[in-house]
Order: C-alpha cells, then sequence, then structure tokens
C-alpha cells in the first residue's frame, strides 16, 4: 500500500504506530496519538463501567 508523503511527516502510516507526530517549524512538531485498546482494568473485569474510586 502506497501513502501520500510529506517531508513534514515524522512519524506517519508507513510505521506500525498509533501516533503521528508532524514537524511544524525546526523547534515545534504537532503529536496525535490515538488508543484501541481497551484499559486492562476492563479486560480484566469485563467491566464496561469507569471503576470505583478508593475510600
Amino acid at each position: 500500500m502506497t501513502f501520500p508523503t510529506d517531508e513534514n511527516v515524522m512519524v506517519g502510516l508507513d510505521r506500525a504506530d498509533d501516533a503521528g507526530v508532524y514537524k511544524v517549524s525546526e523547534d515545534l512538531a504537532l503529536i496525535q496519538t490515538v488508543d484501541f485498546l481497551r484499559p486492562l482494568w476492563m479486560i480484566l473485569t469485563g467491566s464496561a463501567r469507569s471503576p470505583q474510586p478508593m475510600p
């Protein structure tokens, strides 16, 4: 599969990564990350609710 290229893309679709990094200037970059995995506590408990706070 071929992906569009841009010289400012530092981490893009060509890597198996959950983040993208785009160079805006010499000292500034935008970072976007996405977590596709369910939190570990949901997997272990089978819960779809948020964990209750500790007393």
